[in-house]
């Protein structure tokens, strides 16, 4: 199945404009437009979506918000932010927050398609999980009988190793 990417924002013709340009990469993946959050979660909600970029800046839910709502509804589905207002801090408030990345507009239909093409990359070699401790996690491994390779990053000390 070919992973659908879900891009939101408010301005209608950049949005029709990013579709467009998006058509050339539809070998990797599909597009699929909302112009704005609730919208999103709806198709959230009723398909399966790999990858969401979303703009920062949105009349009633913007950007932010709908971040934190895919964080805690879809912790798997990675979350890019763009804007047009960069500012000093933008950036670092966007990663704390938990975004996978950040662009600032205006950027090539091929920044982001290489941006999605590379985080479905590295999707695909392994997944990731969320806000499950490790002794469940290894105990899960040990009732199947596989091995793995473990990465763990401790986001908010900056720290993480690998278990195999």
């Amino acid at each position: 199945m070919k992973p659908k990417v879900l891009i939101v924002d408010d301005d209608q013709a950049w949005l029709r404009l990013i579709q467009i340009e998006m058509e050339e990469y539809a070998d990797s993946f599909s597009v699929l437009t909302a112009k704005e959050g609730n919208d999103a979660l709806d198709i959230l909600k009723n398909d399966h979506i790999s990858f969401v970029v979303t703009d920062l800046r949105m009349p009633g839910m913007d950007g932010y918000d709908l971040l934190s709502q895919i964080l805690k509804g879809y912790p798997d589905i990675p979350v890019y932010i763009i804007t047009a207002f960069d500012k000093p801090k933008t950036r670092d408030v966007v990663f704390k927050s938990g975004a996978a990345g950040y662009l600032t507009k205006p950027f090539s239909a091929e920044e982001l398609a290489e941006a999605i093409k590379h985080s479905l990359r590295k999707r695909a070699e392994g997944g990731s999980l969320h806000n499950v401790s490790l002794e469940t996690f290894l105990q899960l491994i040990e009732m199947e009988q596989k091995t793995c390779t473990l990465h763990i990053s401790d986001k908010k000390r900056k720290k993480g190793g690998a278990l195999f």
